[in-house]
Formats: structure tokens, C-alpha cells, sequence
């Protein structure tokens, strides 16, 4: 309650106590370090337990969706125990935060895209998108549907540049990966396929390529990736099912479901092209 409690107060902005975010980000940072090392040192728990992972879960709790103060916090805790030897706690502890798998997605996409160049640098030091790659390895799910969930997510906040980077990565995972992991880089080229056509791309050797390998896969794909692969081969798509019954307003949404509701909004996109202020006319 405590931690809540305090973590809440920095995190306001109309808080009148600090005036200042990053005065927030660090006192919130504190608190996090505080509590690690004081409960950890008392009860003399691994670090990877769930201390930390309730910790953090009071930062997810009071930080909503705004993953920049949410990673920036995470930055600057790290820091601040980093003299103490506890590697990769924040990491570990932040799979496991209730709630927050939408955060997480952004968390990551964000930083592939950005090391793959695709969205601008913020100042933070520059990652290759093979350590990135690496990085997403989290223990409830391997690297590659970490990235590809990532990029759907990236589909449903907008975020074009991410979600391009996002399947063209996981794509080209699906000559070295095996079943069932090759049916999400399967269907992550349906993705970049979709990203190109909307993009505003001439058809291209690559598009053609991907659709062609893509459609001797056929019987791999999920009903979403199919349908959105039947859009863009115009073979008479069924798209009135897609993503049927799921509430879009969940906190939540499992893959299956995330999926449907990213390639709905291709689909959308695709057979009825957005104005101006629509999703990938104004993306670079």
C-alpha cells in the first residue's frame, strides 16, 4: 500500500509536490530500489521471486499505458541498484506484471524499430536489432512471437513504422524457425505484405515473393492472416468473421485475439483506404 501509495503521487501531473516529470520518474525509481533492496535484504529472497515482480507491478499499476514514464522509471531503478548485483530483475519481473502486456508490446516494439532505424533514435544507446532480437527472449515466450505480438500491437496503437520493422524482422525468421513458431513468421509476411500495400509502395518484388511463399503455406496460417491474405491476392476474401465476439475494449487480449483485431484494421484499411488523418497515409 505504501509503495502504491507513493508511486501514485509521482506519477500525477498535476502533482503539487514536484513540478518537474523527470523529479517523478526519479523519486518513483527510488521507491522501487528502496523497497527491492530493504524487503530483499530482510527476507533474503532471490531477486527473480516475487518481490521485484510486485514491486514493478506497482509502477505498471499507477503508470497506465504511458510506457515512456513506465521504461523510464525501469531505466533509472536499474541504475539505481546496479551497484547491488541484481541482473536483469527488472527484465524478468516485467513479463510478469499483470495487466501490462500491452505496455510490454510497446516496450518492445518501440526499441526494435528504433534499433532497425525505422523510428527515430531518443538518445539512448544504440542497439543492433540482433541484440534486441536477443533481449526479447523472455521465459514465457520465445523471441519470435515476443516480436511478432509486438508488431500487432503496433498495428492496433497506430504506429506504422514499428509494425513494419516488427514483421520484417519476424519474416525473416521463417526459413530458420520450426512449427509452431514458423506459422507466426509466416504470418508476420502477411503482415509486412499488408504494410507495403498500405505504405503506398508499388507493388514490388518483394511483396510478390512473400505472397508466394506465404500462399504455399496456406494450410499454416491462422483464419486472420488468411482472410488478410485472401484481401491482398483478391481471391474472394470471407472478412466478415474476423476478429467476431472480441471485445476491443479488454485490458487485455491473448495472441489469437490481438491478431485478429490488427489484421481487421488491415483488412479495414485495405478495402476502405483511410483519409488524410488515417493510419499509414501519414506514416513514414
Amino acid at each position: 500500500m505504501l509503495v502504491e501509495d507513493a508511486l501514485g503521487r509521482t506519477i500525477r501531473a498535476d502533482d503539487p509536490i514536484l513540478s518537474s516529470e523527470q523529479e517523478r520518474i526519479d523519486l518513483a525509481a527510488s521507491v522501487v530500489g528502496d523497497v527491492v533492496l530493504m524487503l530483499g535484504t530482510l527476507l533474503d529472497e532471490e531477486f527473480d521471486h516475487d518481490i521485484p515482480n510486485a514491486t514493478l507491478a506497482a509502477v505498471g499499476s499507477t503508470a497506465s499505458d504511458d510506457v515512456e514514464f513506465f521504461t523510464a522509471v525501469v531505466a533509472s531503478a536499474d541504475d539505481r541498484i546496479a551497484s547491488n548485483e541484481i541482473p536483469d530483475w527488472l527484465r524478468k519481473a516485467a513479463d510478469d506484471v499483470s495487466g501490462r502486456q500491452r505496455l510490454r508490446d510497446r516496450f518492445v516494439g518501440r526499441t526494435y524499430a528504433r534499433a532497425h532505424g525505422a523510428i527515430e533514435s531518443d538518445g539512448e544507446q544504440d542497439q543492433s536489432p540482433d541484440s534486441v532480437f536477443d533481449e526479447a527472449q523472455f521465459h514465457r515466450s520465445d523471441p519470435t512471437t515476443r516480436l511478432y505480438r509486438a508488431g500487432l500491437q503496433g498495428v492496433v496503437d497506430y504506429e506504422a513504422s514499428v509494425a513494419g520493422a516488427l514483421f520484417h524482422g519476424v519474416w525473416a525468421q521463417h526459413e530458420t524457425v520450426s512449427d509452431p513458431i514458423c506459422q507466426r513468421a509466416l504470418a508476420a509476411g502477411v503482415g509486412y505484405a499488408a504494410h507495403l500495400e498500405l505504405s503506398g509502395a508499388s507493388a514490388t518484388e518483394e511483396q510478390d515473393e512473400i505472397l508466394n511463399t506465404v500462399e504455399q503455406h496456406r494450410d499454416d496460417l491462422s483464419e486472420p492472416s488468411e482472410a488478410l491474405l485472401n484481401v491482398l491476392i483478391e481471391d474472394d476474401p470471407d472478412i466478415e468473421n474476423v476478429a467476431a465476439g472480441i471485445d476491443t475494449e479488454a485490458d487485455e487480449h491473448d495472441l489469437s485475439e490481438l491478431e485478429a483485431l490488427a489484421y481487421r484494421q488491415f483488412i479495414s484499411d485495405i478495402t476502405n483506404p483511410p483519409g488524410p488523418s488515417g493510419y499509414y497515409s501519414t506514416a513514414s
